[in-house]
């Protein structure tokens, strides 16, 4: 078998900083050098190394954001692998960060009066972090580009950060956001949903009728039995709606999409 033409790998970096200008590097690079895609394909694993890092440290998180929107704009084979990598990674970062603040006694009722900040200067960074997350994926959000096959899996991910961050902080604006989605059925529904199901179960509550009525329509509507189904799953989580209703709800829509089957 043949080695692709000019095959290299992505140097091992002990270091951040080189690693996100490696990124960047090559994310702006020719979309057809030969080895842009197994480059691009790398960086996951090692950035995944600096998690602890990047939890505790405001500057290198937003030099990631910067490296993710340098991503964000590019073209070519490898920049999707590589932003939804990082996208995920950034999840987990949020996920940490909350469950340290969690364990040292930061809850959502203290946030509601006190908002992401600590007397606490060990915690504070991670506040600062977190703060970062929220506002890089409302600006997910609103980011546009012709052609972006990747724009409803950003979402979605985007959908996932706040989900972890909500957990600890009020997002009214990102409720109504997903409540949009749902009414108009978009790619990243099924991220709208996951959302709403951890934030709504954060705060033991139900949907509103307004929006409990959207996502119902959702579930009937939806091509996919997957997303079908995580419509149904966030009312019967929240407690809106009975299992077995759910389960009668999920029959009529194989009678609709599959005719019974």
């Amino acid at each position: 078998m043949s080695r692709r033409p000019n095959l290299v790998e992505l140097p091992e970096h002990t270091q951040f900083e080189p690693l996100m200008a490696d990124i960047q590097r090559y994310a702006v690079s020719d979309p057809n050098l030969p080895n842009r895609e197994i480059l691009l394909g790398q960086v996951g694993w090692q950035v995944s190394r600096f998690i602890q890092d990047l939890m505790h440290d405001a500057s290198k998180t937003a030099l990631l954001l910067e490296t993710l929107r340098v991503l964000r704009a590019a073209a070519g084979p490898g920049k999707s692998t590589a932003e939804e990598k990082l996208l995920s990674h950034l999840q987990r970062v949020a996920w940490n960060c909350v469950q340290c603040l969690e364990a040292e006694g930061v809850t959502l009722a203290s946030c509601r009066t006190t908002g992401l900040t600590s007397a606490d200067p060990d915690l504070q960074p991670l506040c600062d972090v977190l703060a970062l997350l929220v506002a890089f994926a409302r600006e997910c959000f609103e980011f546009n580009r012709p052609r972006d096959n990747f724009a409803g899996q950003r979402r979605a991910l985007a959908f996932d950060i706040l989900g972890e961050v909500g957990d600890i902080l009020d997002l009214p604006d990102v409720v109504e956001l997903a409540r949009q989605i749902i009414k108009q059925g978009r790619a990243d529904t099924v991220g709208a949903l996951s959302f709403l199901e951890q934030y709504l179960g954060a705060r033991q509550e139900r949907p509103d009728d307004d929006l409990k009525t959207a996502i119902l329509a959702y579930s009937k509507m939806a091509n996919r039995r997957g997303a079908a189904v995580a419509a149904l799953h966030v009312l019967v989580k929240t407690g809106t709606i009975h299992e077995m209703e759910a389960c009668d709800r999920m029959d009529d829509w194989k009678t609709k999409h599959w005719g019974g089957g």
